[in-house]
C-alpha cells in the first residue's frame, strides 16, 4: 500500500491511514496507548485549517470504509468551520470532488461488490448538504438541478442519492437552527464573500432562510422535487412484493420509506398544495394499503405532518375534509388494530406491527387534535366576546360544525385504540381523549356544540370509561412471560411497574370524566364489579381471572377516593357509591353486610381459596382496603 503514494507525502498519507484504522479499532487488538496517540494525531490534523486537503486524495485511494468515513467527517467539519476562509480555487475544487463522489456512489449502487455502505452514503450526503448550505444559490446555483438530473439518469442509485441528500439538506441546513453557525462564520455567507470581506448584511440571513427562499424562487424547483419524491415512493410500492434487503444494493421498499420521511420534512414548509395533489395523495393512500409495516407507518407519518401544518383553522378543517383524513385515519387505525388482534390470537405479534399501530394512532390523534383545536378557538372567541375582552374572531361557523361532526366520526376508533395492549398506541391516543373531555368541561364549548354531537357525548364518555378500566388491567401472565407471584424476579417487577405507570396515566382521564359525569363513572365501575363477581365462561376455575377482580377493585377505589366518608360507608347515607360497596361486601359475605337482592352469595371460604389460587399481591391489598 505504501508504494501507491510514493515519496514523503505518501509516507505521511500512510501514517494518516494507519492512525485512522487504529482509532476505529473496536476489537481490542490495538494497544490502548497506541490508539490514544492515533486519536490525538487525528484531532490535531482535523483542527488544522489545511488538514482537510489530505482527505480528498485519501478518500479516492483508500480501500477501507472507515478511512473514507473519517475523511468525509473531516470534510464536513471543515465546511462548517473553515469554509468562509477557503479561496475560490479551493472551494471550487472541493465542490467538484464532492459532486463526483456523489455521482460515483450512485453509479456503483447496483453492484453489491462495489456499492458504498449506507453509513458512507449518509456521511457523503452530509458533506454535500453542508456545501449547499454554504454555496447555494450564489456559488452553486445548479445544486438541486444537478441532483434531480442525477436522479433521472442514474437509476436506483441516483434516486437513493437524491433522497439522502435532500434529507441531509433538511437536517444540516433547513432545520438546523443555524444562528450559532452565523456566530462562527461557518459558511453562511451564501458564497457572496470570503473571510474578512463578508459584510453584516450577509450574516443577517441564516443559511436556512436563504436556502429555502432560493428554492422557492427557483422556477419549478419545488414541484420537481415533490414529484421526484412521489416517483420514488411509487416505484418502491410497485416493486414491494418479494423484495429482500440485499446488502449493498438499493432496496426499493426502504428507499420508498426514506422518501416518505423526506417528504414529511419538506411538507412542513413547502406549499401544501404540492403535497395535497391528487397524484401525491393517491400514492400515500397506496402506502397505507401496503402489506409492509414500514410503508404503512411512513404513510401515517406523512399525513400526520400534513395535519399539523400551520394554517388558519378554517383552512385546516377544509384540508382535513378534502383529503378525507378522518376516514383515512379511521381505516388505518382499525386495520392496524385488526392485524394486531389476529396476531395476538395466534400467540404472536412483532415490533413492526406494534410500531405501525402506534403510527396509525398518532395520525388519528393528529387529525382529531387539529379538529378540536378549531372548536377550542371557537369557544375562546365566544368567551372573550361574552366577557367584553379582546379576542380573535372565531373560525367560520361551517368549519366548526364540520369539525364537530368529524370528531364524532373519529371517536369510536380512538376509543378502541385507547384499549390497545401496546403502550405506544394507548399513549398516542390518550391526549386526544383528554382534549375531548376538556372540551366538554368548557361551558362555552358545550353550549356551542351541535345537537348531533351532544347526543353522542354520553355514549363516548361511557366507552372511554370502559376502555380505561379494561386497559388498566394487569396483562395475562402467559402474554408477558412473567409470574406476578414471584416478586423477586426482575422481569416481573419491571412488568408490574409498567402496568402501574400506564394505570396512573389513565387514572387522570378517569377522574376527569368522573367529575364531569359521576353517574357514568359509577355505572362503569358497577359493570366492572359485575364482571368480577361472575364466573368466567368456560374457565377451569369457578371464579374470574384475578386481573378482572383486581382491576374492578382498583376502579372502585379510584372513583371512591374523592368521595366523602358518608358516601362510601354503608348505612351512613344513601349514595350510589355506598350501594356499590354494599353490593360488593354482600356478594363476598362480609360480616355485617346485607346479602345482595338476587340472593347470590359468595362464601368466605370460597373467597379465601380463590385468593390463594391467585398470585398477585395487589388484589390482597385491595381486599384489605375494602374491608
Amino acid at each position: 500500500r505504501r508504494s501507491r503514494h510514493g515519496g514523503g507525502g505518501g509516507a505521511m498519507a500512510d501514517d494518516t491511514e494507519k492512525a485512522i484504522i487504529y482509532a476505529f479499532d473496536q476489537s481490542g487488538a490495538v494497544a490502548a496507548d497506541l490508539r490514544e496517540r492515533a486519536l490525538s494525531y487525528l484531532r490535531d490534523l482535523q483542527a488544522s485549517p489545511d488538514g482537510w486537503k489530505q482527505c480528498v486524495p485519501r478518500y479516492q485511494s483508500t480501500a477501507y470504509p472507515e478511512v473514507r468515513f473519517w475523511c468525509l467527517q473531516t470534510l464536513a467539519d471543515a465546511v462548517r468551520s473553515h469554509h468562509a476562509s477557503l479561496s475560490d480555487q479551493d472551494a471550487s475544487a472541493l465542490r467538484a470532488h464532492v459532486a463526483s463522489w456523489i455521482h460515483d456512489a450512485a453509479a456503483r449502487a447496483g453492484d453489491p461488490a462495489a456499492a458504498a455502505p449506507a453509513f458512507i452514503k449518509n456521511k457523503l450526503a452530509q458533506v454535500c448538504a453542508r456545501l449547499a448550505g454554504a454555496e447555494y444559490p450564489a456559488r452553486w446555483p445548479s445544486f438541486f438541478a444537478d441532483l434531480l438530473q442525477l436522479a433521472a439518469t442514474a437509476g436506483d442509485g441516483g434516486l437513493d442519492a437524491l433522497v439522502r441528500v435532500l434529507d441531509a439538506v433538511d437536517d444540516e441546513v433547513i432545520s438546523s437552527g443555524d444562528t450559532q453557525h452565523n456566530l462562527r462564520g461557518a459558511g453562511v455567507h451564501g458564497g457572496n464573500s470570503r473571510g474578512g470581506n463578508s459584510g453584516a448584511a450577509a450574516d443577517e440571513t441564516p443559511a436556512s432562510v436563504r436556502v429555502k427562499d432560493a428554492m422557492r424562487a427557483e422556477p419549478g424547483l419545488l414541484p420537481r422535487i415533490v414529484d421526484a419524491l412521489r416517483a420514488v415512493i411509487a416505484s418502491g410500492l410497485e416493486r414491494a412484493t418479494g423484495v429482500t434487503g440485499v446488502t449493498g444494493v438499493t432496496n426499493p421498499v426502504s428507499l420508498a420509506e426514506m422518501a416518505a420521511g423526506c417528504a414529511r420534512k419538506y411538507a412542513e414548509w413547502v406549499d401544501v398544495s404540492l403535497f395535497a395533489s391528487a397524484s401525491f395523495v393517491q400514492t400515500i393512500h397506496a402506502m397505507l394499503a401496503s402489506t409492509h409495516h414500514g410503508l404503512r407507518g411512513g404513510g401515517c407519518d406523512f399525513l400526520a405532518a400534513l395535519a399539523h401544518k400551520g394554517m388558519d383553522h378554517g383552512a385546516k378543517v377544509g384540508l382535513i375534509a378534502r383529503l378525507d383524513l378522518v376516514n383515512v385515519s379511521v381505516n388505518a387505525l382499525n386495520g392496524a388494530l385488526a392485524i394486531e388482534a389476529a396476531a395476538a390470537a395466534d400467540g404472536g405479534g412483532d415490533d413492526d406491527a406494534e410500531e405501525s399501530e402506534g403510527k396509525a394512532a398518532a395520525l388519528a390523534a393528529a387529525v382529531g387534535g387539529e379538529l378540536l383545536s378549531c372548536l377550542r378557538a371557537e369557544a375562546a372567541s365566544h368567551a372573550g366576546a361574552e366577557a367584553n375582552e379582546p379576542h380573535a374572531p372565531p373560525p367560520p361557523k361551517d368549519a366548526c360544525d364540520l369539525a364537530a361532526r368529524l370528531v364524532d366520526e373519529l371517536a369510536p376508533a380512538c376509543v378502541a385504540a385507547l384499549g390497545s395492549r401496546h403502550e405506544s398506541t394507548t399513549m398516542a391516543i390518550l391526549p386526544l381523549a383528554t382534549a375531548y373531555v376538556n372540551r366538554l368541561k368548557d361551558a362555552h364549548a358545550a353550549r356551542l356544540m351541535p345537537a348531533s354531537s351532544a347526543a353522542n357525548v354520553e355514549g363516548t364518555l361511557g366507552a372511554l370509561l370502559e376502555a380505561v378500566i379494561r386497559r388498566s388491567s394487569f396483562p395475562d401472565e402467559s402474554d408477558v412471560g412473567v409470574d406476578f407471584g414471584d416478586g423477586d424476579d426482575k422481569a416481573t417487577r419491571e412488568c408490574e411497574a409498567d402496568a402501574v405507570a400506564i394505570r396512573q396515566e389513565l387514572a387522570v382521564l378517569f377522574r376527569s370524566i368522573a367529575r364531569l359525569a359521576p353517574h357514568l363513572a359509577l355505572g362503569a365501575v358497577r359493570g366492572a364489579l359485575a364482571r368480577a363477581l361472575e364466573p368466567q365462561a368456560g374457565a377451569a376455575q369457578s371464579g374470574p381471572r384475578w386481573q378482572t377482580v383486581e382491576t374492578a377493585l382498583a376502579a372502585l377505589h379510584l372513583v371512591g377516593e374523592g368521595a366523602h366518608d358518608g358516601a362510601v360507608k354503608p348505612g351512613v347515607e344513601e349514595s350510589p357509591l355506598g350501594e356499590l360497596v354494599e353490593m360488593l361486601l354482600g356478594a363476598w359475605d362480609v360480616p355485617g353486610s346485607k346479602s345482595p337482592a338476587d340472593g347470590r352469595e359468595v362464601r368466605r371460604e370460597e373467597t379465601i381459596q380463590r385468593e390463594r389460587r391467585t398470585k398477585d399481591v395487589h388484589r390482597a391489598k385491595w381486599y384489605r382496603d375494602i374491608t
